[in-house]
This record gives C-alpha cells, structure tokens and sequence, in this order.
C-alpha cells in the first residue's frame, strides 16, 4: 500500500515538512519490516531498493527526539543489510553458485556485519544514557 500512495518515490525537498517527514517515517518503517520478514521467511522482498527515491527523514525539529531518529536512520541502515543478506546469499541466483562462492559471499556479509555493529555500538550507547537523564 505505501507503494501505491507513492511513498517510495517521495520528493526530495530543501524543507521538509511534518507531513513530509511523517510519510517517510511510516515508508522506511514498513520497508525495514519488508527486509527483516523477507529474510526471516525466505522470499523475495516486496519494496526492490532499486525503486526508491525516498530520501531518509530529516532530523526532527526537537532534539529530544534525535536520539530515536538516530535509531531509526540505524534501524533503516540495517534493513539494506537484510535485504543485500537475501539477495547475495538466498535468491536463485545466489543459490546456483557455487558453494565456495557463497561461502566467500558469506564471510565478507559478516565482515560487514562486524563493521556495522561497531560503527553504531556508540548509538545504543548515547540512546540509553539520553533516555535515562
């Protein structure tokens, strides 16, 4: 449905508007959804990054919001990972390889992985001490 309304196709504008900002929200939320449950059952995501030209939300205008807009720009970050996980590991195409190319494919998604938690080890971090003053 968020494709029918557009939302990944949402124009990228100098000032954004709540409104604006409010549909980006619901659309990258349902396209983190769309990734974790693609992977999780093994079929094909819904929403093909390839189509979106929805720019990420601009941070909102109270800073004590910026903690939970930095976990969702995080929380968006990883569902791309998710859903290049299915793509490079799980499709057909993937699936036809051969084994030691996927397992090479697989070491270097972990890799990956290892870099992206560490890069953002410092926002789970930052989160939990600004929730807890």
């Amino acid at each position: 449905m968020s494709q029918d309304l557009g939302y990944h196709r949402l124009p990228a504008t100098e000032i954004e508007t709540p409104q604006l900002r409010e549909r980006k929200l619901l659309f990258w939320g349902i396209h983190a959804l769309d990734k974790a449950l693609s992977l999780r059952l093994g079929r094909t995501s819904i929403i093909q990054d390839c189509d979106i030209s929805t720019t990420m939300p601009a941070y909102p205008t109270d800073p004590v919001l910026h903690p939970w807009h930095e976990m969702s720009l995080v929380w968006i970050e990883f569902a791309k990972f998710q859903g290049r996980v299915f793509s490079e590991l799980f499709t057909v195409a993937a699936l036809s390889s051969p084994p030691a190319t996927r397992a090479h494919q697989a070491r270097k998604l972990a890799a990956e992985l290892q870099e992206w938690r560490q890069k953002h080890a410092k926002v789970g971090g930052i989160f939990q001490i600004k929730l807890g003053a």
